[in-house]
């Protein structure tokens, strides 16, 4: 297999015209097929980038989301509405599950995906679910659920679910860093709230109801706490596997699941790899001390080329891996492209 891949949203942008924000989308050219790991926070960006480094979206194949942050699925209804014919649109069934962020101050901000399944299959999205290790055309894989067995990837404490019955308003935060608050998966509106959030920005039609039949229980490992809340498993996080002749690129969206419980899941389905490129989100900014030095250290066991890791990988990662790997290390900005 032949193809390259190119960065269209990355918190950076590091040279040319391109715009950034936090986010990621990636176009993966694989000989005559295109498909987009994620899709951005906006949509404004991608789009733009898009245009920019001349993407034919006529071309594209398929659409894959790594999971249901708003940072990676955010411009999926405007590239809809751009693209104007149904798509196959690659995820976890857990996609649609409301995601939530713990403030330091104690509230609570959704950062689910926000849109509705029914608003977007009425754009032309066919949702394919992705709940196993698949393969989903010749040499290009999707990880599915990856199972958490490393001690010290623990995650982010931050990211909660709702566990208990009743109203989820207790503790809301009213806005997302400067944004409209975001709506919880499909709801029309988050409470508390401002008054008219069910009318939906930059022209967008009211969200329809959501479809309860794509949310998963939480494990029972996973107790509510005692006000409802518990830490986000995170189940609809995946990665994507790409094996080349030069060896496997292994593209993440925020590793949520942990960067090496992914390598490891990979090695159990496809057997020791030769990785020609660890790339995309690692998540490695925002967890402690003790799990960045710990996954770096067990990343020096793993036959790897380069380290493309960027977006949610931080300064403190990023300063991190190129203290351990040298130029083996490069962050991956927007319009970057990595040819194989």
């Amino acid at each position: 297999m032949r193809g390259r891949i190119v960065s269209l949203v990355d918190n950076v942008v590091e040279r040319g015209r391109g715009l950034a924000e936090h986010g990621l989308a990636y176009l993966l050219e694989l000989d005559a097929e295109q498909y987009l790991l994620d899709t951005g926070q906006s949509g404004t960006v991608l789009l733009h980038n898009a245009e920019l480094m001349g993407v034919d979206w006529n071309r594209l194949t398929g659409i894959i989301l790594s999971h249901g942050h708003y940072d990676h699925t955010g411009g999926l209804r405007p590239l809809l509405v751009r693209l104007r014919r149904r798509v196959p649109v690659y995820a976890h069934p857990d996609i649609f599950r409301p995601h939530f962020a713990r403030e330091k101050d104690g509230r609570l901000r959704p950062i689910g995906l926000p849109f509705n399944r029914r608003e977007l299959e009425s754009l032309g999205a066919r949702f394919i679910p992705v709940e196993t290790f698949s393969e989903i055309r010749p040499g290009l894989w999707l990880t599915g659920p990856v199972p958490r067995r490393t001690s010290f990837e623990v995650g982010d404490e931050r990211l909660v679910v709702w566990t208990g019955g009743g109203s989820r308003s207790a503790g809301l935060s009213g806005t997302t860093e400067g944004r409209t608050p975001l709506p919880e998966s499909g709801s029309t509106t988050v409470s508390p709230g401002p008054a008219g959030l069910s009318e939906t920005k930059e022209g967008r039609a009211p969200l329809l109801e959501s479809d309860s039949t794509t949310v998963s229980p939480v494990p029972s490992s996973l107790a509510g706490t005692a006000e409802g809340w518990a830490p986000d498993p995170l189940a609809d996080d995946l990665s994507v596997v790409i094996q080349t002749g030069a060896g496997t690129i292994l593209i993440q969206g925020c590793a949520h699941a942990g960067t090496i419980n992914i390598l490891q899941h990979v090695e159990a389905h496809l057997g020791r790899q030769h990785f020609s490129a660890i790339m995309g989100g690692s998540h490695l900014g925002a967890v402690p001390v003790s799990q960045l030095e710990a996954a770096v250290t067990a990343l020096r066991g793993f036959d790897s080329d380069q380290l493309l890791l960027s977006h949610c990988t931080g300064l403190k990662g990023a300063f991190r891996l190129r203290e351990e790997f040298g130029q083996r290390y490069q962050p991956f900005s927007v319009g970057e492209v990595l040819e194989f």
